[in-house]
């Protein structure tokens, strides 16, 4: 691809893209590059160009989809993809379809909300599954297909659902009910995270009733939840390096009994229904730091654990890593997990959204172009509509092999 010709015609630099990788066979060797005319032309030109070099995947590395849990949500998240983008409009419309059916707001309508009702559990939990659902519609439409799934929190349904383990309608009545019971709640709670290794903390606890380990998600991060006062007593006088979190309720704790008992009824209809099943590819279970599999999927008392008990995502990234997979991708509108993932899992690859803006196309784009070394996209599909244009041929090498002069 050259510069000139890009500069030449830039309205056609679409189909220029599109020729040069749907168009052609790919080759042993490639550059991605992501971005604007000018952006692209300049890390054609840039001196650190082989940087960029990535060979051809074979075989093909599948990605871990890593799905967040609350707190991912931020105002306007995936308007801007949904403009943008008419493979994510129309998985955007799948979702709306069936989450109109469970009561819940057009995804458009809960993206749009100020902050402050966004971060109401009732909205903010149908919000992130929304756009986690639509995303995973959209890559698996791309060809980026998940080899494992897992998921922090409320996002652990989603991971359940990306595994093949229930359909898309089940999973959103699911989140409602949970995101539901859970607004029920009187806030009050309190959490913090704190900085130091899981079994330090316990035996602390011992000290300061009310205060539960809420999540281990990695080796040195933990959250801690429990009644405010408790939380800031165990802050003031631990010793150790806390920070509170701004929440609603003591989210992870024997304060949502009430919301573990709505989501076990909830799976027990599930189980009678037939509607939830073995999970088609691995989907790590944060619960149990095992697998989710038929037995898992349809307990109640596991899934009401989910909900009271600590999330132990480290656990489940190390049960992983252990049975191969290297390769993470945080699906959410901006970065989470990524940080605490590289914590425990410093060798392994993680590829992220951007840490401060909402995802957009390019962003997702720029997701695509990190994946690209690892596997083979459906790049007719991300292309879309286009025609194939005159581009540059290969820069074959040719050689004159003439037997002598005389024989010429």
């Amino acid at each position: 691809l050259t510069r000139r010709q890009l500069l030449a015609q830039p309205e056609a630099a679409k189909d220029i893209s599109a020729t040069m990788t749907a168009g052609r066979e790919a080759q042993k060797y490639r550059i991605v590059a992501t971005g604007t005319i000018h952006e692209v032309i300049e890390a054609l030109d840039s001196e650190t160009l082989t940087d960029r070099i990535h060979r051809h995947p074979k075989p093909s590395q599948r990605p871990v989809f890593v799905f967040p849990g609350q707190g991912s949500q931020s105002t306007g998240m995936g308007l801007r993809l949904a403009e943008q983008s008419a493979d994510f409009r129309r998985a955007l419309e799948e979702v709306d379809a069936e989450a109109s059916l469970q009561g819940i707001q057009p995804m458009s309508e809960l993206w749009q909300m100020p902050a402050e009702r966004l971060a109401l559990t009732q909205n903010a939990q149908p919000a992130i599954v929304g756009f986690q659902a639509a995303l995973t519609l959209t890559l698996n439409r791309w060809g980026i297909l998940p080899a494992a799934t897992v998921g922090h929190s409320i996002g652990e349904l989603t991971a359940a659902w990306a595994a093949g383990a229930m359909d898309l309608a089940t999973l959103l009545e699911i989140v409602n009910h949970r995101a539901t019971a859970m607004g029920e709640i009187p806030a009050g709670g309190a959490m913090a995270a704190c900085w130091s290794a899981e079994e330090h903390v316990a035996t602390l606890l011992e000290h300061y009733p009310g205060v539960e380990i809420a999540a281990i998600n990695s080796s040195r991060v933990l959250t801690l939840s429990g009644p405010p006062e408790a939380i800031d007593r165990f802050a003031e006088t631990s010793g150790l390096r806390t920070q509170r979190l701004k929440v609603s309720h003591a989210f992870h704790s024997v304060a949502m009994t009430h919301a573990g008992d709505r989501l076990a009824d909830v799976i027990a209809i599930h189980r009678d229904r037939g509607s939830l099943r073995q999970p088609i590819i691995p989907c790590a279970a944060t619960c149990t730091s095992g697998w989710h599999d038929e037995e898992t999927m349809n307990s109640p008392q596991l899934w009401s654990q989910s909900v009271t008990g600590p999330v132990r995502f480290a656990d489940a990234l190390r049960q992983l890593a252990a049975h191969g997979h290297q390769l993470f991708l945080e699906i959410s509108p901006t970065k989470v997990l990524t940080t605490v993932g590289q914590q425990t899992l410093p060798e392994s690859a993680w590829i992220a959204p951007p840490p401060t803006t909402s995802l957009d196309l390019g962003g997702v784009l720029a997701l695509v172009k990190h994946l690209s070394p690892h596997l083979e996209p459906e790049w007719q599909a991300i292309c879309g509509r286009w025609h194939t244009v005159d581009a540059p041929l290969y820069p074959y090498e040719r050689d004159h092999f003439w037997v002598g002069e005389e024989d010429r």
